[in-house]
This record gives C-alpha cells, sequence and structure tokens, in this order.
C-alpha cells in the first residue's frame, strides 16, 4: 500500500510516480525497444527502460540505507519492461514504508525532508523519460499545471544548483519564462552559474519564452515545447547547451 503523505492540495509524488512509469512502460511496448530516443542521443527505447529501472533500485537501495550506486549498477533480468515495472514496485513499497524525516541523503536541500525529496526527484524523472519514448511515437499527452510548476521550480532551484551541469554553456545570457497559467521566472547564467527568481508582472531578460507551463517545463529539460520567443533567439538558442539529458539520480 502506497501512504500518502502530502498534505492538502500538494502533490502526492508517489501516486504521479507510478503513474508515469506505467504509461512510459505502456509507450515502450506500443514503440518497441529497439526505436533509437531522439532526445537521449545514443539510447534506445531498450536502454531508457533498463536505465530508469535501475534507477529505482538505486534509490530504494537508497533509501534502505545503503550505498549509492549508478543505475547501471544493477543487471537487468527478463523482460526489460517487466524489470522496470519490478523496480517500480519496490521504490513503490520503499517510499511508503519510510518515515517522513528519515535521514536519507539528497543532492540538494528539501525542507519538506528526504522522503518528499526522493518521490519528487523520481515523479519528475519518470516524467521527462515518458516524454522521451513518447517523442519516439511522435505525440505526447502532456502533464498537469500543478506538476509542472512544480517540475519548473525543481529543475530550476535544486537540479542546476548541482556542479557540472552548466559548465558547457560558453556565454551569459538572461531568460524570462513566462507562463499563461502558472508563475513567471527571470533566469540568468553567469560564468557558468545558474541564478533563477520567480517574478510578479513584467519579465526583462536577453529573451522572452511564452507558453503554458507544460510547454515551458519539457522546453527547459530539452525536450521540445510549443512556445513563442522574443527578444534574442541566440540566448533562447543557448540554453541547450545546459547539459540536463541526464538527472543525479542516473
Amino acid at each position: 500500500m502506497v501512504v500518502n503523505d502530502s498534505r492538502e492540495g500538494e502533490i502526492d509524488f508517489v501516486t504521479v510516480l507510478s503513474r508515469e512509469a506505467n504509461l512510459l512502460a505502456a509507450i515502450a511496448s506500443e514503440v518497441g525497444l529497439a526505436p533509437p530516443v531522439p532526445s537521449c542521443a545514443g539510447w534506445s527505447v531498450e536502454d531508457l527502460v533498463v536505465h530508469l529501472g535501475g534507477a529505482y533500485r538505486s534509490v530504494s537501495e537508497l533509501l534502505k540505507g545503503g550505498e549509492w550506486h549508478s543505475s547501471d549498477h544493477h543487471q537487468v533480468q527478463g523482460d526489460p519492461i517487466d524489470w522496470l515495472l519490478g523496480g517500480l514496485a519496490e521504490l513503490c513499497a520503499t517510499l511508503g514504508g519510510l518515515p517522513i524525516d528519515a535521514p536519507v541523503p539528497t543532492f540538494w536541500p528539501e525542507v519538506r525532508g528526504p522522503k518528499i525529496y526522493w518521490a519528487r526527484r523520481q515523479a519528475h524523472e519518470t516524467t521527462i523519460h515518458r516524454v522521451d519514448v513518447e517523442l519516439v511515437r511522435g505525440r505526447w499527452s502532456g502533464v498537469t499545471v500543478e506538476f509542472a510548476i512544480d517540475g519548473i521550480d525543481e529543475l530550476l532551484t535544486g537540479m542546476l544548483t548541482l556542479a557540472g551541469w552548466t559548465d558547457s554553456v560558453r556565454s551569459d545570457f538572461s531568460l524570462g519564462l513566462v507562463s499563461s497559467d502558472g508563475d513567471n521566472w527571470l533566469v540568468r547564467l553567469r560564468s557558468g552559474r545558474v541564478e533563477a527568481r520567480k517574478c510578479a508582472g513584467q519579465v526583462e531578460a536577453d529573451a522572452i519564452i511564452h507558453g503554458t507551463a507544460s510547454e515551458i517545463y519539457r522546453w527547459l529539460w530539452n525536450r521540445g515545447g510549443q512556445l513563442t520567443i522574443e527578444g534574442d533567439q541566440a540566448a533562447a538558442l543557448a540554453w541547450r547547451d545546459v547539459r540536463i539529458h541526464e538527472s543525479p539520480s542516473d
């Protein structure tokens, strides 16, 4: 049984994780394991499925007090999609039994505790990889506004604070993210470091990105997006140099 530790109005990340993983598995079964994944250079659908199944097992081991291992530490047994879903079941069960304040390491601070951190991180990782397999299929099914808003926040204030993720950015620039149904953000890249803050009202930046929260979410992850870009097009294109094709649970 999955225990819901979210407060009223908050996202139940374990439920999202389970839903997204099962959707990914269904799409992978539909498109097959052999096709290449355009948004993950050098990966096939099978590589993506195996990676995610390994990531679930690595996080489960960490939550149980074990050492951290990369996703490729684990060897696939049997059908890759079944193996993915087996890892999902293990992770959801582990999260369900974990105290909210369990002393588990995280890659960046989370005021709600490590349990929420890891449920949130795996929910977003799985969602972005679901987008990857949908790009193989040629049709994406979106995410809720609330989850997209949370994903933008997690990426800008958590993921991109880690060392090495912006090392390949060659120039300084600023982006304004103007969401039609969510928050507005000002994002600056200076000397390879990301500074991001929410903004009320008009945003001034080198390039302004207009779209729904859902489309901005996947655009920030370099997974496409139906957007309108105003201002310096080169600044918007420079975002592609940010190394966000993997996650710190890889």
